[in-house]
């Protein structure tokens, strides 16, 4: 009779008969079942006062607090971002507990490539660039927009192509009107 294990299943039984004795082997006494997997220290500090701390307790809330201080005011995104940077140092359910989001919304998050605007379509924003060079940077997001669905065919609203020129950072240059001069006597 053949079976499919790896080397690696059985040098770990090896070693758990050697430590526990053959009972380690039965069905749920291993060291990868449930009753033994090693629970993450407890994260209470992080809502408690400050007074009923240790000091190992107080160093590691006073370094997440450092490090995320300056995103607490920030959009969710942003926040996202400044999850994604930390995780190294700290635990997800802390640092997401500490930012008010939820553990989920960023998974999800993390999920959909880490998107830094909802909704966000490359070739829309680049047939926006296009036509905003093409015309001497002089059209806002009105004219932009008839041009858009006239010449591609497409259905936008007002107000996507602004969101989208928002997010670019373009600007329609307004027109500088000269007076023109005649007969100036000098």
């Amino acid at each position: 009779m053949k079976f499919n294990l790896s080397t690696s299943t059985i040098k770990r039984w090896k070693h758990e008969i050697r430590t526990k004795g053959e009972g380690a082997l039965e069905w749920g006494n291993g060291v990868q079942a449930k009753s033994n997997i090693k629970k993450f220290k407890s994260h209470d500090w992080l809502f408690k006062d400050p007074d009923d701390m240790s000091l190992e307790e107080l160093r590691e809330a006073l370094k997440l607090e450092r490090a995320l201080k300056k995103h607490l005011a920030k959009t969710v995104k942003e926040k996202y971002f400044a999850i994604f940077n930390a995780k190294k140092c700290f635990s997800l359910k802390i640092v997401c507990e500490y930012l008010g989001v939820s553990r989920y919304g960023y998974l999800k998050w993390l999920k959909t490539g880490k998107p830094k605007y909802k909704n966000y379509d490359t070739k829309i924003a680049n047939k926006i660039i296009y036509i905003h060079n093409l015309f001497k940077k002089r059209y806002g997001y009105n004219m932009i927009t008839l041009m858009l669905n006239k010449y591609f065919k497409m259905n936008l609203k007002p107000w996507v192509v602004y969101r989208y020129m928002k997010i670019l950072g373009i600007k329609a240059v307004k027109k500088k009107r000269v007076p023109i001069m005649i007969n100036q006597v000098h």
